[in-house]
């Protein structure tokens, strides 16, 4: 996985956000506008809630 400078201006780390993705609460549906874009939902291994958009 890679990451683009703004994933990372909260201050959470690339293994924090690889953590979240391994053990994600929960993903959108495609939206019909935009269907390449995804919305996820997960902590990090301190139980902190972190969200991005893929």
């Amino acid at each position: 996985m890679s990451f683009i400078s703004s994933a990372l201006r909260d201050r959470i780390s690339e293994a924090d956000i690889l953590h979240a993705v391994e053990q994600v609460a929960y993903v959108s549906e495609p939206d019909d506008d935009s269907p390449a874009k995804r919305f996820l939902l997960g902590s990090t291994p301190a139980g902190d809630c972190s969200n991005w958009r893929s």
